[in-house]
């Protein structure tokens, strides 16, 4: 049931934001409700049981319950951007969390801050944070979360220069995802992080086959017109444009425009920009 009830005080937040719309609440509208979590992880038994087992105490239970739904209003913050606002409540939320002592909660908040953190440009902040992420995750056990703040340290400091840090990650978090069973939608997020990577470093051919790889996980597990499809779409394409040139990259850039045609509709600046 938290996991539900986080998930419903996340979407109020969402409407309440929507209700009240300004200019820049609907220009996110669209990624905002793309990205609402899926009711099909508050399903997921393994991934609920499998790391640190909440306290016995029902009233620390309680307490995890009331700030897992903060955090769910956190991310609705955050996708209607009002970052600089959801980066100070993400601080203070992490630490009410870190007073628990409950390290998988704890590495979804310090991951949530840490994207905001780059969001709002600082980079050094975000690092830190995503660095204490990586460390409550695997405390807790929770390798899911574990995976996904590696695969974003990894794109950080290749965008750094720092391009052997960054692949050393690479097989940390493939054996973190093989622990998991597998996992498309990590996997996608992995191989595409991975060839943005290798295109920092102008190694284009295995640019494109870790986009490649990426673009074919995220398929398979969901939505070819998702956004996510979309922005892996336009990451491989600039590869191949720089390979083998406009004619060949055309087509992919046609396909991630027609996707963002759909659902943002034809006058949103991220259809102009595309």
């Amino acid at each position: 049931m938290m996991c539900l009830d986080a998930r419903l005080r996340g979407v109020r937040v969402l409407s309440e934001r929507f209700a009240s719309a300004d200019g820049e609440a609907v220009e996110h509208a669209p990624r905002a409700v793309n990205g609402i979590d899926d009711l099909a992880g508050c399903a997921d038994a393994q991934a609920l049981l499998g790391g640190v087992r909440p306290p016995a105490d029902p009233a620390v239970r309680a307490q995890l319950g009331e700030l897992r739904g903060e955090l769910a209003e956190l991310k609705a913050l955050g996708r209607t951007g009002r970052y600089r606002e959801a980066v100070a409540r993400g601080q203070a939320l992490a630490k009410r969390v870190q007073a628990l002592q409950y390290r998988p909660l704890e590495a979804e908040v310090l991951f949530e801050t840490g994207q905001l953190e780059r969001d709002v440009g600082g980079a050094n902040a975000a690092s830190r944070t995503m660095e204490q992420a990586v460390w409550a995750a695997e405390a807790g056990r929770n390798d899911e979360m574990a995976a996904l703040a590696m695969t974003h340290l990894m794109f950080e400091r290749a965008t750094e220069g720092r391009f052997d840090e960054a692949l050393a990650f690479r097989p940390r978090i493939a054996a973190v995802i093989e622990r998991l069973g597998g996992n498309d939608d990590l996997e996608g997020h992995f191989h595409l992080t991975l060839g943005r990577v290798f295109f920092e470093n102008s190694r284009l051919e295995e640019s494109q086959a870790e986009s490649e790889a990426g673009l074919a996980k995220l398929e398979r597990h969901g939505d070819r017109e998702a956004l996510e499809v979309a922005d892996g779409l336009d990451y491989l394409g600039e590869t191949v444009l720089l390979r083998k040139g406009g004619s060949a990259a055309r087509p992919i850039f046609e396909r991630s425009l027609a996707i963002k045609r759909k659902i943002y509709g034809r006058e949103h600046p991220e259809v102009a920009i595309a």
